[in-house]
């Protein structure tokens, strides 16, 4: 087989054509039957619970199915997400090669789109959903010598076959893929283009019997079910695009035929998304919760690399038997300062800088504590996800963890959110982890990353004398926590070496400037940004069309190191920095004044106003991005006239006005001028916001206001000395028409001050 190989790209290179490369036909399929793929790790988030995400990818040659290309994006897809989201499925299409420019390097778009067809086999058990469209052009066929050569040895590239050829091979027919659709196009539109048309359709000589050959050994590979037949017809031409392009119309067929092959695949690839979920059948708040860091912990195992003596060190600590000194453990790790013997808390603290690995090394320590025989873990990584840095959440975790699910369980987790006081935490946490059914001979290991990244810095301090405390934790139980805080309490600890020197930090804004845009827009949003939602801003920041998906897919993955792959509550992409470290590189590198965060705030803001279709997340980002961008007039208008606002409650609405208001106080015994609304105005709706009579609204939330009503004034700055006039309309009150007066909701009217919004 080497040999066939080595005459094979001879004749692919030199001097030699793309007619002589494929020559030999049963030679190139003899060398495509021969190899057998490497199996890929298989991704742990199709075995998590709740949310999945499932991607399809689109390969075909791009000249000339853009029409298919159009019905899939406009009619399938959307059918196809509506159903997926109804069963607790995230829908991404994989479609690289739409919109790339003429210059993008070849090595770059064959590393890129063969390593997104890898990640969608990670999803699916190395069978990735593919929609293969299939005419008769065979499409690019790279030289041998641009084929960069660890994509030869990592995908055995075939010398003479076409990238679209490459993909199919790769993703369906070296492993006989069930969720491949191969979608053939009849050739008897042809017969209807124009002479000069036609070699935009259709292939001549070698690479015409290329194509034939492709097609046969996926007729003879493949079942008739998973094969299409399809026909079109010329309707005209299409210059949607900027460019006069062949418009094809086709039969219901093609789109019902796709959606029901993919239904079923999906069906057959999660089987536990067979039907739509109901209200009472989503994801719990404990597996929902696990899900988040269930993924980080993926992620920080795949980056750990060393370490092996701290990692040992580590797992001696977890299974050493704590009864009468600490001199048995000194070994081990390091006991506390000037080596004063401690009681025996079995508590080991990770102590570094920012950005040295402590969660990888927890990560990775925490990965072979759970196959150690009678050894129950838990982990909990600060950070993860937004709620994960409340000191409430990681307690209500420990207790879904400890106890099994029940009326016990509930009752101990409503104690939890109702406690208001830290020290009752800490009491109900001392009972949970005390009554923790774990049998003698079992024991409960604690792992808790980053405690110093805890919301408020008093659970921090908390936590920490907590976990220090003779008698807080059973004797059965272990814990490790990471910290970037030296805890003089704690018996025992691991110091991490320090980062490299500064050189290295130099390097590091050097890397960060050549992506400035990404980076910062990613800083615009701190608790992570939905991928499609960054690819859509940074459009709007450079004020072209959209980002290509090869370029936004190439971005992504050079700046894998610095990022954090995971998935929100929905199941869609995210992107979120992989340590606070970056975040500060890239304050003080590209954002160190409030003007030059201006820029990315305002293309944010501008994305979710005009292009987001999801109302959900505009309510969540829009308003906060708006008054970060100090925007006023904007978020006002936002709040008032636009109609996605009216799930905002009023409470969060009050928030974002109340950093408008005018200041002045307008008490009792201050000049002020009360707020009226005339007769026509008073009996109208959506002035300030929301559904109710204008009269009966708070006229600075919008919220109803029907009890405990408060009167709003203006300042001296704010009204007209000597005449009345309307809030909403402006225009003087006269006649004998009573005006109502303008009121305010408990929490507007709590600081007495003018109602006028300041823009």
């Amino acid at each position: 087989m080497g040999s066939a190989v080595t005459s094979m790209k001879n004749r692919a290179s030199g001097s030699g054509t793309v007619q002589e490369s494929v020559q030999d036909l049963d030679e190139m399929w003899s060398i495509v039957d021969s190899w057998t793929p490497k199996a890929l790790p298989s991704s742990s988030c199709s075995h998590l619970k709740g949310w999945k995400t499932v991607r399809v990818f689109v390969s075909s040659t791009f000249g000339d199915f853009h029409s298919e290309r159009e019905v899939l994006i406009k009619q399938v897809f959307p059918e196809l997400r509506e159903w997926c989201e109804a069963r607790n499925l995230c829908l991404v299409e994989c479609d690289l090669r739409w919109g790339i420019p003429q210059d993008t390097p070849s090595s770059k778009i064959l590393a890129t789109c063969l390593g997104e067809l890898d990640r969608c086999k990670q999803d699916t058990y190395e069978n990735p959903l593919m929609v293969i469209l299939l005419g008769e052009r065979a499409g690019w066929i790279p030289d041998i010598s641009e084929v960069p050569s660890e994509v030869v040895e990592q995908y055995h590239w075939i010398p003479g076959m076409s990238i679209t050829g490459m993909e199919i091979l790769h993703g369906a027919y070296r492993n006989s893929n069930p969720n491949a659709a191969f979608c053939f196009r009849d050739p008897s539109f042809l017969g209807q283009l124009p002479l000069q048309e036609l070699t935009q359709y259709q292939e001549t000589g070698q690479k015409a019997l290329l194509m034939q050959s492709l097609k046969q050994h996926v007729c003879h590979r493949f079942t008739a079910k998973q094969i299409l037949k399809y026909k079109c017809k010329v309707q005209g031409k299409d210059c949607t695009s900027g460019s006069e392009k062949v418009r094809l119309g086709f039969s219901c067929e093609f789109t019902s035929w796709i959606l029901q092959f993919l239904k079923t695949r999906i069906i057959e690839t999660f089987p536990g998304h067979t039907e739509a979920f109901s209200e009472t059948e989503k994801p719990s708040w404990e597996q929902t919760e696990e899900t988040q860091h269930q993924l980080f912990l993926q992620q920080r195992c795949q980056l750990f690399l060393g370490r092996d003596l701290e990692v040992q060190r580590i797992l001696e600590f977890l299974q050493v038997e704590f009864k009468d000194s600490t001199q048995q453990i000194n070994c081990v790790v390091t006991e506390a300062e000037g080596g004063v013997k401690l009681p025996c808390t079995p508590v080991l603290q990770i102590i570094s800088e920012p950005g040295m690995g402590k969660s990888s090394l927890l990560a990775a320590c925490l990965m072979r504590a759970v196959e150690i025989p009678n050894m129950s873990v838990f982990y909990h990584f600060t950070g993860c996800c937004p709620s994960s840095a409340q000191l409430s959440n990681l307690a209500m975790r420990v207790c879904c963890h400890v106890l099994p699910a029940g009326p016990e369980r509930e009752d101990v987790m409503q104690r939890l959110r109702d406690c208001s006081r830290n020290e009752d935490l800490k009491e109900v946490m001392r009972q949970i982890l005390k009554s923790s059914p774990v049998s003698p001979n079992k024991t409960l290991c604690l792992f808790i990353d980053a405690v110093n990244q805890l919301s408020n810095p008093r659970d921090v301090s908390d936590l920490l004398s907590w976990l220090t405390t003779d008698g807080f934790l059973p004797p059965s139980c272990r814990c490790v926590f990471s910290s970037t805080i030296t805890n003089a309490h704690s018996p025992f600890s691991l110091q991490l070496e320090l980062l490299s020197p500064q050189s290295s930090q130099e390097l590091a804004v050097k890397f960060l400037s050549r992506y400035s845009k990404l980076l910062c827009l990613m800083h615009c949003s701190p608790e992570g940004g939905i991928e499609r939602d960054l690819c859509g801003a940074l459009s709007e920041l450079e004020g072209g069309p959209d980002i290509p998906p090869l370029h936004w897919v190439a971005l992504r993955r050079t700046l894998g190191c610095l990022l954090r792959l995971g998935q929100d509550h929905r199941g869609r992409d995210t992107l979120s920095f992989f340590h606070g470290s970056v975040v500060k590189a890239i304050e003080l590198s590209l954002l160190q004044t409030e003007a030059s965060r201006q820029p990315y705030l305002s293309s944010m803001s501008s994305y979710y106003e005009h292009r987001c279709s999801d109302d959900m997340t505009v309510v969540s980002q829009l308003p906060r991005l708006l008054q970060e961008a100090k925007l006023g007039e904007r978020l006002i208008h936002f709040l008032r006239k636009d109609p996605r606002a009216l799930c905002i409650p009023a409470q969060m609405r009050a928030q974002y006005m109340k950093v408008l208001r005018c200041s002045q106080v307008c008490r009792d015994g201050f000049p002020r001028s009360p707020a009226l609304l005339c007769s026509f105005c008073s009996l109208k709706t959506r002035a300030f916001g929301q559904l109710f009579l204008n009269k009966q609204s708070c006229v600075v939330c919008g919220a109803t206001v029907m009890i405990n009503e408060r009167e709003a004034f203006l300042c001296p700055q704010h009204f007209r000395h000597g005449v009345s006039e309307c809030l909403v309309c402006k225009t003087p009150i006269l006649g004998p028409n009573k005006p109502s007066p303008g009121l305010l909701c408990n929490f507007c009217g709590f600081s007495q001050t003018c109602i006028t919004i300041k823009l």
